[in-house]
């Protein structure tokens, strides 16, 4: 985890069919480039996400035990209200959590 990994890395574990699971504290790879501020990782993990089928379970994790990639993102404050605005899918899921825990964006 640690500071999110470069693109390049990302792009060879995905390309490798890395899995996208969750790790021990319940964060994916998605929730992991939103805690570390790595904009650049979040389309490219989103897209193999998609991929494999655990796009939506992710995306809209306030639904279960574990918090969305996008509340995730808000909790660390590593993007800017505009860049999260940016990251975040244009989805019912991101506007409900913006309207609850950043208005503003």
């Amino acid at each position: 985890e640690g500071r999110g990994g470069s693109e390049t890395t990302v792009r060879h574990l995905l390309r490798a069919n890395a899995p996208l699971m969750a790790n021990l504290e319940r964060r994916t790879p998605l929730h992991i480039a939103f805690m570390v501020g790595k904009a650049e990782l979040i389309p490219l993990i989103r897209q193999a996400m998609f991929e494999s089928g655990k796009h939506e379970e992710i995306e809209n994790a306030e639904t279960t035990e574990i918090e969305s990639p996008l509340m995730t993102g808000i909790e660390w404050q590593k993007f800017s209200k505009l860049q999260l605005s940016q990251l975040a899918l244009p989805t019912a899921h991101s506007l409900t959590v913006f309207i609850r825990h950043e208005p503003e964006c």
